[in-house]
């Protein structure tokens, strides 16, 4: 979702959260209550092709992740016998060639990974007799063989994919735009008239009409008063470093946004509460925290570091 799409999404989340505690005022007015049942309808909608369209990301981004740890892992034990080999040989062009651990393989750009690779199962295939002895066996050269055609063809998303994410991407935009035309046109009048007899009401209301969140450090506009910012960032267990994309959600109110490039995320405008605060990324276990409060005024600064799911599985070529 356009980031811009996700402030507006989380404006809309924070509108649902006050016709909901005033739910017995709203039932009252019936011209409200019809726009809220159909304002409810549209945020589902939002959030069901939301979960989908993540989905569709996650999968081809964790089955491209695997395969490449999984490439770098076998072309490794490959290149390292032939570094070994050409030492050991006086062949210091080969030696060379074949100069790449794995965790130089990890960080190359895909096309690059792919190239480097086959150059190593070029020269392990013509020395394959001499390095047995290094403990490289024909299967391990079937082996890397096999993980750069998978890799190779992962690449390039698949185009069904890729079409059903941009048609839902395309589905959620059209939500918005129906839901945000819904207040504008219709709700926020409805909402003015009943002000005099629910000034409550109405202060709620177009507060939370008033919401301008936005991920990241970078701050667009003061937070509503009376209400607390979350902030915070995420990162690698292990080696501390920060995990882009991740998805933080605030449960109890249904808001979500994306960490940064700085692993960095940021919610503004959060109404008083105790919450639970979830955050879930492609290839790490996922990390809840209870009672997290939020109070008038308030700035809480709440980090996570992701253990890395070791049991998720390298997903075959066309699953």
């Amino acid at each position: 979702m356009r980031r811009t799409r996700s402030n507006e999404v989380q404006m809309m989340k924070v509108v649902k959260a006050v016709l909901v505690t005033f739910a017995t005022l709203v039932a009252g007015i019936p011209a409200l209550a019809a726009l809220a049942a159909a304002f409810g309808d549209i945020l589902d909608g939002i959030d069901a092709a939301t979960l989908k369209a993540e989905a569709i990301k996650i999968g081809m981004r964790k089955k491209k992740k695997m395969n490449k740890l999984n490439l770098a892992s076998i072309a490794s034990k490959v290149a390292n016998a032939i570094f070994a080999y050409g030492n050991d040989s006086s062949n210091p062009e080969m030696a060379y060639e074949a100069n790449y651990p794995e965790y130089k393989l990890k960080k190359m750009k895909d096309i690059k990974l792919v190239n480097i690779c086959k150059d190593i199962l070029l020269i392990g295939q013509a020395n394959k007799t001499a390095l047995l002895d290094y403990g490289i066996n024909p299967a391990d050269l079937t082996n890397l063989d096999a993980a750069i055609t998978v890799f190779d063809a992962i690449i390039p998303a698949s185009q069904q994919e890729i079409d059903d994410h941009k048609d839902l991407m395309e589905t959620i935009d059209a939500l918005v735009r129906e839901g945000l035309s819904l207040m504008k046109l219709k709700m926020d009048r409805v909402v003015k008239v009943a002000a005099d007899a629910n000034p409550d009401f109405s202060s709620h209301y177009f507060k939370a009409r008033a919401i301008d969140d936005f991920v990241g450090k970078r701050r667009k506009v003061k937070p509503i008063t009376g209400t607390g910012i979350l902030l915070g960032t995420v990162t690698n267990s292990v080696d501390g470093s920060v995990i882009e994309e991740a998805t933080v959600m605030i449960v109890e109110l249904n808001l979500v946004v994306t960490t940064d490039e700085d692993g960095a995320y940021y919610f503004e405008s959060v109404p008083v509460g105790n919450y639970t605060v979830r955050v879930t990324a492609a290839t790490y276990l996922e990390n809840t925290v209870k009672n997290v409060d939020i109070t008038k005024d308030s700035e809480v600064t709440l980090d996570f570091a992701l253990d890395a799911d070791l049991s998720a599985p390298v997903v075959p070529l066309g699953s």
